[in-house]
């Protein structure tokens, strides 16, 4: 790791690094390096402002003093340094001033720096145990969590770590004043605190800052520093690679199967395409895990549940189909979880042929104990609406939300923990993968951004089962089971552009009509899988999501249509604005092809007569849409066994009545 010594900078209250204060060197490369902005958060007086002179300056900080608002100072860092990737980046070091028990007032000022954060430093006392337990509060806070820090306790150091699971910012917890601890009590000290950075999923440095020996270039500090400031991974079906903390140096250098791998680690290739496929549409990972996936007993056949993919058990249905909410069993009934909640609601093609989708509503009360599920016939994209999914994945682990969507790629092996009533939606594509919608005249921004797709960190288990871990595969849309003694998760290392990944849909950059008319939904596709016809589409997922309404003389509720497409629509939460009752959240509604639909009688009524100003539409509520140009056949557990298709749909459209005029060609004087 090359460290390289910047000019000093002069450090101001509530500040930005100025412009002029970067380093230059006659406005040639080092002007136009790459920023990557790191928070440095502890107590008052735990020494961050001498640990962030040593970082930036590699020398001792003379003089501390304590930081009012903050003081940001810059160092260079060499991205994987030695490698054809290698890159130079300012690293900003932001030293946020205050304590944890600030007052509220206080905290929302601090909000303001922690905006766009490529990583954490947390930073706690050796000597002083409550600076430690602190740590949680900051990281809280700075996660934009600490409105309900539930289950953290700084008495003692307990908290809930689920709410740090889905944590896709890199931290590193560095512990000062190692020199103030007698040499007999260091060991006491350390142990005490060793669990910080289990808990934070983080590496761990301790160190003296009055000592530049313990950052020298080589020494086992300097190689986390350096992991740490390389470990980000955002982008959709980007070229990642990732390696578990407690295991550096674990990739393999400059090969992918060498005789022997770091850590006498097995080498195994995931392929998501075949190996001929274009480069840009090539889809493959390498995993190197203790065990690998093969050492497992022979699989068989289980009970198929509500899974089906015979889309001829009951006669075709053209009408509109509306559902009200899926009733999730309790588990003082019987428990389910995400596999065995599983329940074909629609869909159409042929999975041999690798052609076609389904469309699932997940229903489960209970975790995943011991069992994980892969899917040897497509992509999953699932979109959870009550609850939320703690995902393990060979790749890491996610914590998906309501309002987020993951999507589990063909052939991945995961496991969802659930912690109340979970309900929820999934997309499945077989024989394509899902990509970004093409953007054309709209430009190269917009719509789901890449940067906006996050991807797990490698994460491993080294874990035997007793009594076996269940592996479920669905293959040709059967289920099949079979038993290892090991956990799946123990994958120590990986690269590629194959792994599963998850997106806010916040996070949308809506595009919307600034003039006249209702624009189609395709401009609000968030992923699409495509069809070998140019753009037609095996599946697109599109939402309906919080935006301005302008378009001036315009019925701006969606229009009457009738579709060459299937249409099946969900909702998240909150209210539909073509449907404002009727359509509930963790229901749904699937218009057939060809079949008509449109705004209910009462949507039409109010929109026709309402005085357009500029509005908000769909503020608090998030309805997404499964459009397929595939004609999709639906289950007899989505008409009969679910009990929740509501029979009275069509009459949200009985009050309809003509309201021509032959003798008045603009009676209502708009036009």
């Amino acid at each position: 790791m090359k460290l390289k010594a910047l000019p000093s900078m002069s450090r101001s209250d509530w500040c930005r690094i100025p412009e002029q204060a970067l380093p230059q060197e006659g406005s040639g490369k080092m002007a136009s390096l790459d920023r990557v902005k790191v928070l440095v958060l502890g107590d008052s007086g735990v020494g961050k402002s001498s640990l962030v002179h040593l970082l930036c300056q590699n020398q001792v900080l003379g003089n501390p003093s304590w930081t009012v608002g903050c003081s940001v100072d810059v160092r260079v860092h060499d991205y994987k340094e030695g490698t054809p990737e290698e890159k130079a980046y300012y690293i900003e070091l932001w030293d946020v001033g205050g304590s944890v028990g600030s007052a509220s007032s206080v905290k929302s000022t601090r909000a303001v720096f922690y905006n766009s954060v490529n990583g954490i430093i947390l930073v706690h006392d050796l000597t002083n145990k409550k600076s430690s337990q602190n740590l949680y509060r900051w990281s809280l806070e700075a996660l934009n969590r600490d409105l309900v820090p539930t289950g953290v306790l700084v008495t003692n150091g307990d908290y809930d770590r689920e709410q740090f699971a889905d944590n896709q910012i890199p931290l590193l917890v560095i512990g000062t004043k190692l020199d103030q601890i007698h040499e007999t009590k260091r060991h006491e000290v350390l142990t005490r605190t060793a669990f910080l950075a289990e808990d934070f999923i983080a590496e761990e440095i301790n160190l003296d800052c009055t000592n530049p020996r313990y950052l020298a270039a080589g020494s086992s500090n300097a190689v986390k520093l350096s992991r740490f400031f390389d470990k980000y991974i955002s982008g959709f079906g980007n070229e990642c690679a990732s390696e578990d903390p407690r295991c550096p140096g674990s990739l393999p250098e400059g090969q992918n199967n060498p005789q022997v791998c770091p850590y006498n680690l097995y080498a195994e290739q995931l392929s998501g395409s075949a190996f001929t496929c274009p480069r840009s549409t090539n889809k493959r990972s390498w995993l190197y895990r203790i065990l690998p996936s093969v050492s497992h007993k022979p699989f068989e056949s289980i009970d198929q549940g509500h899974i089906t993919h015979n889309w001829d058990e009951v006669d075709p249905d053209p009408n509109q189909l509306r559902w009200k909410p899926f009733e999730i069993p309790k588990a003082s009934q019987k428990k389910m979880d995400f596999v065995s909640g599983l329940h074909t609601l629609c869909g159409a093609g042929d999975i041999r042929s690798n052609n076609g989708l389904a469309i699932h509503i997940f229903l489960c009360n209970t975790s995943m104990e011991n069992r994980c599920f892969y899917n040897s016939d497509g992509d999953f994209l699932i979109v959870p609406q009550k609850g939320k999914l703690l995902i393990y994945t060979e790749f890491g682990k996610m914590l998906v939300q309501p309002n987020e969507i993951c999507v589990i790629q063909r052939g991945m092996r995961f496991s969802i923990d659930v912690f109340e009533e979970t309900r929820g939606y999934v997309l499945e594509v077989y024989g394509v993968h899902f990509e970004l919608p093409d953007l054309g005249p709209i430009g190269a921004n917009g719509l789901a951004n890449p940067r906006d797709f996050l991807i797990p960190v490698a994460w491993y288990e080294d874990r035997q089962v007793p009594g076996g871990y269940t592996v479920i595969n669905k293959y040709q849309g059967k289920l099949f089971a079979a038993k290892q003694d090991v956990s799946p998760f123990n994958v120590v290392a990986w690269h590629g552009n194959y792994t599963p990944y998850k997106y806010n849909l916040e996070n949308f950059m809506v595009i919307n009509s600034v003039a006249f008319d209702h624009a189609d939904p395709s401009i609000f596709t968030v992923l699409t899988a495509k069809s070998v016809r140019p753009g037609v589409a095996i599946a697109d997922f599109v939402i309906f999501p919080p935006r301005w309404g302008v378009a001036d003389k315009t019925f701006r509720p969606p229009y009457y249509h009738r579709n060459c497409m299937s249409e099946f629509m969900g909702l998240i939460k909150g209210h539909y604005e073509a449907k404002q009752g009727g359509f509930l959240p963790g229901g749904g509604s699937l218009h057939s092809t060809m079949t008509p639909h449109g705004p209910d009688a009462d949507c039409f009524e109010k929109a026709s007569k309402v005085k357009l100003a500029p509005e908000r539409v769909a503020d608090g509520t998030m309805a997404f849409m499964f459009e397929s140009s595939l004609s999709l056949a639906v289950t007899k557990w989505g008409l009969k066994a679910s009990n929740c298709l509501d029979e009275n749909y069509y009459k949200c459209w009985a009050p309809l009545k003509s309201r021509f005029t032959p003798n008045a060609r603009d009676p209502a004087g708009l036009n």
